[in-house]
C-alpha cells in the first residue's frame, strides 16, 4: 500500500540495521522482504494444523483458517470433492493461483487459498464509510447520521481524493434516522462487489473463484482468528460457536444500547472507538455473504493453541526448516 519506493527504503533500512547491529548473518537472498498474502495464509494454516496435530494424518481432517488482518484477509482450506465417475471426470478444483500443493509428513495436500487485499478490517471500515459519505454527497449533504455508529461518533470522511469531505455521525435518540440492526449489515454487504463477473465458477465475491464450503468443506473444523477473535471474544462469544451467534451479537451491538451488556463489555465497546456495530456487520457479511458460510456452521476462534499463537509465524518457521534454508555454508 505504501508503494515500491517507500517499501524498498524501509526494507533497506531494516537490512542495514540487522547487518550492522547484530552478530548473526543474514541469508543473502530474500532475508528481509514483504510477505506475500498467499504465503501469510498458508503459513497460518500450517501453524493451526500443526498445533492441532492434523498434519501428516492419512485421514486429512485438516482445519480451515480464516485470518482477518487490518489490510487484508486470507482464507485457506483443503476442499474435498465427491468422486463420481472417474472415467468422465468428476468435480475438482479449478486450476489457478488459488491452488496450493504441499507435502508434509508423507501426505500430499491440495489447498485452496486466497488473500483479499483491501478487505482487512481497517480497509473495510474505509470502504463502508466512503459509501455512506458518497451517498450523502450525491444527495447534496455535507453531513449524515448513520445507524452504523452510536451517538457521539463523528468523523470527517474524505472524498474525490481529498477534494471534498462529508461528516459521518452516529445516530441519537432524536435522530430522524431510525436505529436498525439490519441497516449497517446491509451497508457492509455492498462492499463485496457480488455483481462482478465470475469468470470461473463458483465465486465467493469480487469475482474470485472458490469451491463452495457447503459442498467441499462441510464437516472439518473452521478456525477464524485475529480481528475475528478481537471483536467477538471480549463480548462473550467464546471458543466454539455458530455463525448465527455472530449475527445475534451484531444485532445486539447495533441497537446501540450499552445497557444490554455487562459493565466490562460496555467498556470494551467504548474502547473500540465506537465502531463495534460496523466491525461486526462487516465480519458477519464477510463470512455469510462473502465466502458463503451457513448460519448453522460451527466455527472456532482463539488466539492460541497449546500456548502458541495461531498466526503465520510458526508456520513460516516450519516452512523455512523444511526447505533447509536455516543452514548455509559459512553462516
Amino acid at each position: 500500500m505504501l508503494g515500491d519506493e517507500k517499501s524498498d527504503r524501509i526494507l533497506a533500512a531494516i537490512t542495514d540495521r540487522l547487518t550492522k547491529n547484530y552478530r548473526f548473518k543474514l541469508i543473502p537472498k530474500g532475508a528481509v522482504e514483504i510477505m506475500d498474502g498467499k504465503d501469510e495464509g498458508i503459513y497460518a494454516w500450517i501453524t493451526v494444523n500443526y498445533l492441532l496435530g492434523t498434519l501428516g494424518s492419512s485421514e486429512h481432517k485438516t482445519a480451515a483458517t480464516f485470518d482477518l488482518g487490518g489490510g487484508s484477509t486470507q482464507i485457506v482450506f483443503e476442499p474435498k470433492f465427491e468422486v463420481r465417475d472417474p472415467t468422465k471426470g468428476g468435480p475438482r478444483m479449478e486450476p489457478g493461483e488459488h491452488r496450493y500443493v504441499m507435502a508434509y509428513g508423507g501426505q500430499n495436500y491440495t489447498l485452496y487459498q486466497h488473500s483479499y487485499l483491501g478487505f482487512g478490517l481497517n480497509e473495510a471500515r474505509k470502504k463502508i464509510k466512503t459509501l455512506i459519505a458518497q451517498e450523502a454527497s450525491d444527495s447534496g449533504k455535507l453531513s449524515v447520521e448513520h445507524p452504523c455508529f452510536p451517538a457521539g461518533f463523528r468523523e470527517l470522511v474524505p472524498l474525490n481524493g481529498g477534494k471534498s469531505q462529508v461528516t459521518v455521525m452516529g445516530i441519537t435518540k432524536d435522530s430522524a434516522t431510525p436505529s436498525s440492526p439490519e441497516a449497517c449489515y446491509k451497508e457492509a454487504r455492498r462492499i463485496f462487489n457480488k455483481d462482478v463477473t465470475c469468470t470461473v465458477q463458483p465465486c465467493s465475491f469480487n469475482g474470485v473463484y472458490q469451491p463452495p464450503l457447503d459442498k467441499t468443506f462441510a464437516e472439518n473444523p473452521f478456525y477464524i482468528f485475529s480481528y475475528f477473535y478481537d471483536r467477538t471474544y471480549p463480548l462473550g462469544v467464546r471458543d466454539e460457536f455458530k455463525l448465527a451467534d455472530v449475527k445475534a451479537l451484531m444485532e445486539k451491538v447495533c441497537k446501540h444500547d450499552t445497557a444490554l451488556f455487562a459493565s466490562k463489555e460496555q467498556q470494551e465497546e467504548v474502547g473500540a472507538e465506537n465502531q463495534y456495530c460496523m466491525d461486526l456487520s462487516f465480519q458477519y457479511a464477510l463470512l455469510r455473504d462473502g465466502v458463503g458460510m451457513a448460519d448453522d456452521r460451527v466455527v472456532r476462534s482463539t488466539r492460541k493453541i497449546k500456548d502458541a499463537e495461531t498466526g503465520w509465524c510458526l508456520g513460516a518457521s516450519l516452512a523455512v526448516l523444511d526447505q533447509n534454508r536455516y543452514c548455509k555454508p559459512g553462516y
